[in-house]
């Protein structure tokens, strides 16, 4: 397939910078509330010092993310930054998903037309609020980038390598981040390691990640907040057994699948299910598949046609068992049905490159279960019902990552002119969010 030739190939980046800086300086709401305020008065009394290890011994171990808030006490160069790591989760979620297939700007383009389909809450949370952009936008950011040492393969000086192992090591103090890193590079280094075609930058890269990781999740402090927010938010947690915290995160995971405002999953189950039709599992198999994607298509259906308090609109909305809904029965069903649902999305996306590479179809599946996994693992923490959309945030950029591959998959089966197709409506839809969000 020939890559996609681009008249002014310095318009379309000009564009899209453009477009990105405009968005963070005059579209979208700054939420303002405790936690900015409290960051940027932290060090008035205090030294740098002293905050940073009361916080990690008091609280969390995501230390460069407690540096950045504390010292990024201006709002103009937090929008300038801000605007730059959308630029470069973009540009890396590009590179991942379309290679060498397209342009630079135009994957980076395509990402973020797709990036603006995730649901409205979770870029409210993580991307344009403050403590929120610099605890999940600006991690995911550097993560994407990091994670080019193993799916770009490429020759690369010295300073390159450096600041792609820096950038995955800053990344795993979050720790949903580190869940998926750690998910991702475990079968790639076998696979390396197997095949020998492993360097001293993939082991360096690699341990950077995990010592770093080690120190943001070994902090004292986790438990003295786990303790402290439990107190707060779920005083009789400790009361739940495994099985009812299971319930929970597993209540996370099929909200954030099927979801009326997750465009991008609607997107990938469209793109999925064409390739499901032609795939070598069996009849039932893919009768079973398709039923779980068209139950997502559902949901998305009667979610943009049906008002928020109709019966059926409210039916199809139950996702998650909680204290609101527990004692109706049927909310167990549909709770089921949307983490089979889900597990339909992960198979079906896999199918998608299982004739290219089985071995890319495994790593793909295994990739959105370590995603779903960071957003399963809140389930384990008293704040499951009040830490909001930001926490979707990660899963999200995975499944961003991913829908980026299969559309290039999409252009290599069906044609220039079908890829196209999907990308100006992905992109006609992206103008109306923004529109909309804008309001």
């Amino acid at each position: 397939m020939k890559r996609i030739h681009v008249p002014a190939p310095w318009l379309l980046p000009v564009l899209i910078i453009v477009a990105v800086f405009c968005l963070n300086f005059f579209v979208f709401e700054k939420r303002a509330d405790g936690d900015d305020a409290l960051f940027s008065a932290a060090i008035s009394k205090n030294g740098l010092w002293q905050f940073l290890q009361y916080r990690y011994m008091h609280w969390s171990g995501r230390v460069p993310n407690d540096i950045a808030l504390v010292l990024l006490n201006h709002m103009v160069a937090w929008k300038v930054l801000n605007a730059c790591m959308l630029l470069l989760l973009c540009d890396s979620i590009g590179r991942i998903g379309f290679a060498d297939r397209l342009p630079r700007s135009a994957s980076m383009a395509c990402a973020f037309a797709l990036f603006i389909l995730f649901t409205p809450g979770v870029l409210s949370e993580a991307a344009w609020w403050v403590t929120g952009s610099l605890n999940y936008l600006w991690p995911a950011a550097l993560g994407a980038y990091g994670a080019l040492q193993f799916l770009d393969r490429r020759e690369r000086s010295t300073l390159g390598h450096l600041s792609l192992m820096i950038a995955s090591g800053l990344a795993a103090y979050n720790e949903q981040v580190a869940i998926v890193m750690i998910g991702m590079l475990a079968p790639i280094m076998w696979r390396l390691a197997a095949t020998r075609e492993w360097n001293k930058w993939d082991i360096a890269h690699v341990g950077f990640v995990l010592l770093n990781a080690a120190i943001g999740l070994a902090a004292p402090g986790a438990r003295n907040r786990y303790e402290l927010e439990q107190i707060r938010w779920f005083a009789n947690f400790d009361a739940l057994d495994l099985m009812e915290k299971a319930n929970i995160g597993m209540g996370l995971v099929a909200s954030t699948i099927v979801n009326a405002q997750n465009l991008l999953v609607a997107m990938l189950a469209a793109i999925s299910a064409c390739f499901v039709l032609r795939s070598p599992a069996s009849r039932w198999a893919r009768i079973a598949i398709l039923g779980g994607l068209m139950f997502v298509g559902a949901n998305y259906l009667i979610g943009l046609s049906l008002p928020a308090d109709s019966r059926l609109a409210a039916m199809y909305g139950v996702t998650a068992v909680s204290g609101v809904n527990a004692a109706w029965s049927k909310a167990y069903s549909f709770m089921a049905v949307s983490l089979f649902s889900t597990l339909c999305l992960v198979a079906a996306t896999a199918l998608v490159f299982f004739k290219r590479s089985p071995r890319e179809a495994l790593l793909t599946g295994w990739v959105l279960l370590a995603a779903l996994a960071s957003v399963a693992a809140l389930g384990l923490s008293p704040t499951a019902f009040v830490s909001g959309d930001r926490v979707r945030f990660v899963a999200s950029v995975v499944f961003l990552a991913v829908t980026c591959r299969a559309l290039a998959v999409f252009r290599e089966q069906y044609g220039e002119l079908a890829f196209k197709g999907a990308m100006a409506l992905a992109g006609a839809i992206a103008v109306l969010r923004v529109l909309q969000l804008a309001d």
